[in-house]
């Protein structure tokens, strides 16, 4: 695998570059300059050759904010962490005396760096050039003229060195999801141990799902820190809007979501949605308390009485919801979030043996028959194991469309608790099976 970061001043198209070399939309793009605020990689495969695409903040040389140096520092870092730098400049408004100054800045870090002139549909020949680049490009993001030929050159770069220098092996993937301004970035810096995504207390500053992976105790784990979901009704801007599109496919695409909450606010409904949204997905989910150092003892019996007594309740895809609780910024509690993710992922994966699984339908028909529906009992007469992740059960019985919504809560939760699968999003499917003697049509 090659991994090329795409570096450039703002808004020179640099995520129109990932989308249009990824061939979906996957990065945000908009006319708004530093809609990227940190760097993410994406992962694609061209002519069988596995690539990693990071795209970029802008190169703000100049930039006297907060933002712009943060910013700055993360370009910096997403270049250390590649083999080759394509380096794009607008040449519908010419090549400039900071697009020249940001080429020295990128020959210092002593890797291959090609120059893209982008929106060379519009403007073919500017006049100006950089030289010592290691390539030079014509090509236009937006109608895709030259990205064949980007392709092919990024390709002749992937060395036998940078295959080995990237092999991994597979990760136990989890989201980080939350309102905005939970903490979720800080715990991934947390989790990490550095600061891989810019943190502050200005809500909304994730904007793209930013992916890290490390490696604890042998087992590897790949984090993506997403941006807040605040409620529908709240997406005022298209910026927002495909930001909660990201999330939501961060979602759908994990092993583990892990739900952080600010537990000085406390528990909200928008809290309680994610949660429910992931679980409906099959997501084995994690809540983690955010702040709870700066939680007073009173309210901290409050939050885990509720909990408590409301989770099996608000919650009937599992029997137990596990809870951690932490502190990002000081890293306290921070730790057990690997050891439950383990936990819950093995779970997920788990097969159960089907003389086992009817093993216990004897007893829970036995200990709670199924109800008389129109005269007649209701018979479920065995089950089988169809499939993990999550973990799903195929009931047969010989009125599946009659068996009332509580009975099936009680099957779920009694074969979770028979199982150990309290906190695992179990999927039970009832079938009518047919009887070969009944000969009414």
């Amino acid at each position: 695998m090659i991994t090329v970061a795409l570096v450039g001043r703002p808004n020179v198209g640099k995520s129109t570059l990932v989308n249009r070399l990824l061939g979906r939309p996957v990065a945000i793009v908009h006319d708004e300059p530093g809609v990227t605020r940190d760097w993410k990689d994406v992962y694609t495969t061209w002519d069988g050759q596995d690539v990693c695409l990071i795209d970029t903040p802008g190169m703000d040389l100049y930039g006297k904010t907060s933002l712009a140096k943060d910013m700055m520092r993360a370009t910096l870092d997403g270049i250390s962490k590649s083999d080759l730098v394509v380096f794009l400049v607008d040449v519908a408004n010419g090549i400039t005396e900071e697009d020249r100054e940001c080429f020295r800045r990128l020959k210092r870090e002593q890797k291959p760096v090609f120059i893209v002139k982008n929106k060379s549909d519009i403007q073919k020949n500017t006049g100006d050039d950089i030289y010592e680049a290691d390539l030079t490009i014509l090509l236009s993001a937006r109608t895709g003229h030259g990205i064949s030929e980007l392709k092919e050159e990024i390709l002749k770069r992937n060395t036998k060195e940078n295959q080995e220098k990237h092999e991994a092996k597979d990760a136990l993937k989890i989201a980080l999801l939350g309102r905005p301004n939970a903490g979720k970035s800080t715990l991934l810096n947390a989790l990490l141990g550095y600061e891989r995504t810019l943190t502050s207390e200005m809500p909304g500053m994730t904007r793209d799902a930013i992916h890290a992976t490390t490696v604890i105790s042998g087992h590897t784990f790949r984090l993506t820190d997403t941006a807040g979901l605040r409620k529908k009704k709240a997406h005022r801007d298209v910026i927002e809007h495909k930001a909660a599109h990201e999330t939501k496919h961060a979602m759908d695409f994990c092993h583990i979501a892990i739900v952080v909450v600010d537990a000085v606010q406390g528990i909200e409904k928008q809290d309680l949605s994610i949660v429910s949204d992931a679980l409906e997905e099959g997501r084995p989910v994690i809540l983690a308390l955010n702040k709870w150092d700066l939680v007073p003892e009173d309210q901290k019996k409050r939050i885990t009485h509720y909990i408590k007594k409301q989770s099996p309740m608000l919650f009937h895809d599992v029997a137990a919801l596990p809870v951690v609780y932490l502190s990002a910024q000081k890293g306290r509690g921070v730790s057990d979030l690997f050891d439950k993710s383990r936990a819950l992922y093995d779970l997920w994966n788990k097969r159960v043996p089907t003389a086992l699984l009817n093993q216990w339908l004897a007893y829970a028909t036995t200990h709670h028959p199924p109800p008389v529906v129109k005269s007649r009992r209701i018979r479920l007469k065995y089950a089988t194991q169809a499939s993990t992740r999550p973990p799903t059960f195929v009931m047969f019985t010989t009125r599946s469309d009659e068996v009332p919504p509580d009975y099936l809560r009680y099957l779920k939760k009694s074969l979770a608790d028979h199982l150990g699968l309290s906190p695992i999003p179990l999927r039970i499917v009832l079938r009518t099976r047919e009887n070969p003697y009944d000969q009414r049509k």
